[in-house]
This record gives structure tokens, C-alpha cells and sequence, in this order.
């Protein structure tokens, strides 16, 4: 088990401090409604074993021998599926994903029927994913075909600040994105976690949709050792989530 030291508001000032989320509640606006989502982390030999959530889904995690994760079953007990991710390496890298539904017994919650729906490949340089390939079933082919191919830029310190998604083969603008930082640690940054869009390094303070032109902000409060506390998203005057932190520290 862990042997962390707990807080009841955060952790003592300490710069060697390493921190991870014990629960993470996001209060998300829905036009004239808000809803809210309470996602508790649950660990075990410091490293994250499973997330459960409030709105039905229980996520579990297994690792290889190295300590990286291979497998990430994402179980929804009110849907009773379960949208399942099997990662390949290449040394420390995560150079494949495979990307299963499965559906579940609704009395036991056991595995009952598994269908690929795709596959990502990611590309590299030296240890940032510039490029990720996401492959989709042709039904009317019946194999997969590359569907749409994300693009990458980098920060000096790792953080992503551009974010482009192109569809294929007619290499289309589906999506694009720039990133600003604080130079904060991010909440997950000391969580092995595979790569999914994110950089896990700094916390974003700002979102430009480079289609639409749209920018969100993003308000932090931070606790005593630098990790957020709370982060509000705005779109100008209106408010779309509010998310607060809860951290064990060691």
C-alpha cells in the first residue's frame, strides 16, 4: 500500500513534494442545467489501479512487469459495455493501441462479447508523440482504414501548444487547437499515464480554436505545493466547468 502522508488541505509546502489525485469533482454547465461528476483514484504499489466514477463507469488498469500500463477496461454499469484499450511497446514507448467494445452480462458484468472497432498508431520524436494515426472499421470493406491522423507541436518543457486533426484521405481540417501554460505541476504529472492528447507537464491557461476563433480560459487556484486546487473554464462571461482537486502527497 501507499505510504503517503494526507492532508486535509493539500500538502505542506514542500518542493520535493510529489502529489496525486486522490478525487477529482467537475461540476460541468448543460445549457440552463450543471451536472456533476465526482472521479475517485484508488491506488495500490504507487501506481493507479482504478478510478471509480459517479456517473456508472469504473476504470481499471494492469501493467507489465515494467511498471507500463498494457491494459485500460473502461466499465459502464448502466450501458453495460465496456470500451477497452490493449497498448503494445516498443521499449519505454507506447507505439500501438488496439480499441475494443465489449459487451457486458447484465447480471454478472462479466466479459460476454468483444468486437475490435480500431486501432492507434503513434509516431515519435525522441520521446513526444508528434503524430497519432487512428484506424476504424470499414464495414463496407471490412478492414480498417485510417480515418483521421493528429498532429503535435511542442514547448520547450513538453507541453503541447498546437493540436491538429486531419481526416483521410481528403486530409481535411477536422479540429485545431493552440495551448498557453502556467508553469505549475500539472495534477497528473506524477501518474504513468499513456498518452491521450494531453501533456500531463503544466496546467493550460488558455484554448484558442484556431477554426472558429473561440477562446476558453482557464482560472486556477492552486494549493500550498503548486498543484490546482481548483480550475474554472470560461468562455468569455460564461462559466463551463469548475473542477476541484483533492491530493495524496509523499
Amino acid at each position: 500500500m501507499l505510504s503517503f502522508l494526507i492532508l486535509s488541505s493539500g500538502c505542506e509546502p514542500d518542493e520535493k513534494a510529489r502529489c496525486y489525485p486522490t478525487r477529482i469533482t467537475k461540476k460541468i454547465s448543460l445549457g440552463t442545467s450543471t451536472t456533476d461528476i465526482i472521479a475517485d483514484y484508488k491506488y495500490e504499489n504507487d501506481t493507479l489501479d482504478r478510478i471509480v466514477r459517479s456517473d456508472y463507469q469504473t476504470h481499471h488498469f494492469e501493467y507489465n512487469d515494467a511498471g507500463y500500463i498494457v491494459k485500460i477496461s473502461r466499465k459502464n454499469r448502466e450501458t453495460f459495455q465496456n470500451h477497452e484499450s490493449r497498448l503494445i511497446y516498443d521499449g519505454a514507448l507506447t507505439v500501438k493501441s488496439d480499441e475494443f467494445l465489449v459487451m457486458l452480462d447484465r447480471f454478472t458484468q462479466e466479459d460476454k462479447e468483444v468486437t475490435q472497432t480500431g486501432y492507434r498508431e503513434f509516431v515519435y520524436d525522441g520521446m513526444k508523440v508528434i503524430e497519432e494515426r487512428l484506424f476504424e472499421e470499414n464495414d463496407s470493406l471490412g478492414k480498417m482504414e485510417l480515418s483521421v491522423v493528429k498532429e503535435y507541436e511542442y514547448d520547450l518543457s513538453g507541453n503541447i501548444i498546437t493540436y491538429v486533426a486531419l481526416s483521410q484521405p481528403l486530409n481535411d481540417t477536422l479540429e485545431a487547437f493552440s495551448f498557453t501554460y502556467d508553469s505549475y505541476l500539472n495534477p497528473y504529472s506524477s501518474l504513468n499515464l499513456i498518452f491521450e492528447g494531453e501533456s500531463y507537464i503544466n496546467n493550460v491557461t488558455q484554448k484558442t480554436d484556431l477554426l472558429t476563433g473561440d477562446v476558453y480560459d482557464y482560472q486556477i487556484q492552486y494549493d500550498h505545493t503548486g498543484y490546482p486546487d481548483q480550475i474554472i473554464i470560461k468562455q468569455e462571461s460564461y462559466m463551463l466547468e469548475i473542477i476541484n482537486f483533492e491530493y495524496i502527497c509523499r
